[in-house]
């Protein structure tokens, strides 16, 4: 059986948000998060409630996809 091959549209994109700029998360159009950056810490928020911190950007934007698969059902 062949493999099928899913394209996936996940953009990470700056966006400024109450005078603050922050990185969003987007699967197509949907935002699966976003990331603010803080001293030497990024922290994480989906559903407009923080749930991580991380301290690399890459760890960021993995930690919200684990949470965008934790919650699909």
């Amino acid at each position: 059986m062949a493999k099928k091959n899913d394209n996936v549209n996940l953009v990470l994109e700056d966006e400024t948000r109450q005078g603050k700029t922050i990185q969003v998360l987007r699967l197509a159009k949907q935002e699966i998060g976003y990331i603010t950056h803080d001293h030497d810490r990024y922290a994480v928020h989906t559903g407009g409630v923080q749930v991580g911190n991380q301290k690399t950007l890459d760890d960021a934007i993995h930690a919200l996809i684990a949470e965008y698969h934790l919650h699909q059902g």
